[in-house]
């Protein structure tokens, strides 16, 4: 008898830490499906031409120069599907950057090609689901590491059930991928503050790269975030071991450092070669003229 019960408490308990997976699972598609039902209903967004033509131009021709505001995973991401359906960027006049130079004309002429709009802007949208799924993973590791499992299950149904994370999620836009990214940074900040390992300072460099690698207004939220994780840290915490940390950050900077380079194809190239006008671009800022100087200094130089 003793044996039967504890049989059946070990499937009990078995059951109890598979079923809050089953249920992030379950809420994790049915907002992909909602998200999914919208691709042949709502025509292309604003900025949606210009997201597949600058990830096309970076796995067709392996160079990123037609759209440098923004940096390229997002983008290439999206242009993955339609690249492998057979899209490539179009050849001709629509590349020589000049005056007359649309990005978006050129995104729209990949979505027209061949007579298939629907399912090219299909395929570019579908790239925005494992960045759906990754925020998912980070709200429900978050949550649970909280409050608990309920948190967690609860911090994903509102998740999945937001009109704006459902909505970005369904665009070939650069903002759903900076935004879980940016949550995956500061967890991972939070555990390497727990742990200060090799491998978690790896993880974190990743992260915190692949963030800057979606948008640059990562640049903005990142800081922010770490800053507030460190005074409560320093607030909760009575011993801390400042060298380790400062030696783990080595680790960090290589990481984000190869991570980030990698992510523009190891290149080097002057500024000015990228930016049609860059002189013009820094005149334009509304910043202190020490700041100009710098940035003058280096649009001639390498990056």
């Amino acid at each position: 008898m003793p044996s039967t019960s504890n049989t059946i408490w070990r499937r009990e308990w078995r059951s109890s830490r598979r079923l809050p997976g089953v249920l992030v699972f379950v809420l994790l598609a049915l907002g992909a499906v909602r998200i999914v039902a919208t691709y042949h209903v709502l025509s292309q967004a604003a900025d949606e031409p210009a997201t597949i033509a600058a990830g096309m131009e970076w796995l067709d021709k392996g160079t990123y120069n037609l759209d440098p505001l923004h940096p390229p995973l997002a983008r290439v991401a999206a242009a993955v599907g339609p690249f492998l359906e057979g899209r490539r960027l179009p050849q001709g006049q629509v590349i020589e950057r000049g005056p007359e130079f649309s990005i978006f004309k050129v995104g729209n002429e990949i979505f027209y090609e061949g007579g298939r709009y629907w399912r090219t802007l299909a395929l570019a949208r579908l790239s925005m689901l494992p960045f759906f799924a990754f925020g998912v993973a980070i709200v429900f590791i978050w949550g649970r590491r909280i409050g608990g499992n309920v948190t967690g299950l609860l911090g994903v149904f509102f998740f999945t059930s937001v009109p704006a994370i459902l909505a970005f999620s369904g665009f070939a836009y650069t903002d759903m991928p900076v935004g879980v990214l940016i949550g995956g940074s500061a967890v991972m900040f939070v555990r390497w503050l727990e742990l200060p390992s090799i491998q978690n300072s790896i993880l974190f460099g990743v992260l915190t790269a692949l963030a800057l690698l979606s948008k640059f207004t990562a640049l903005l939220f990142l800081p922010a975030c770490w800053a507030a994780i460190v005074f409560c840290w320093i607030g909760t915490n009575q011993s801390r071991e400042w060298r380790l940390y400062f030696r783990q950050a080595v680790w960090i900077v290589l990481t984000f450092f190869v991570i980030f380079w990698g992510g523009y194809r190891f290149s080097v190239a002057p500024l000015k070669t990228v930016f049609l006008n860059p002189g013009q671009d820094i005149h334009a800022l509304h910043v202190p003229q020490a700041v100009k100087r710098l940035l003058y200094f280096a649009v001639d130089k390498p990056i």
